[in-house]
């Protein structure tokens, strides 16, 4: 069994980057708002916040073609920081 590093995708014949790139932000996505969901059910509210807000900044930033979201000082505001 071949294991790849984290955030590494095997790209399938004809598969462009760019294609790769959105479903690897998609899988990222979700797992940001699994962990949320996770934290929430732990009492965490204010890092189940904090994360869905990272989940949204990571989609906003794909659709503004960035490869990492901006820092954003609202996230500290949900946790009191």
């Amino acid at each position: 069994m071949i294991v790849e590093p984290v955030g590494c995708v095997a790209a399938p014949d004809g598969d462009n980057g760019s294609a790769r790139e959105e479903r690897a932000m998609q899988s990222r996505h979700r797992e940001l708002r699994n962990l949320a969901e996770e934290a929430r059910t732990h009492g965490a509210l204010a890092a189940a916040v904090n994360l869905e807000r990272a989940a949204d900044m990571l989609l906003q930033s794909e659709g503004r073609g960035e490869s990492e979201p901006r820092n954003s000082d609202s996230a500290e505001d949900a946790s009191g920081g």
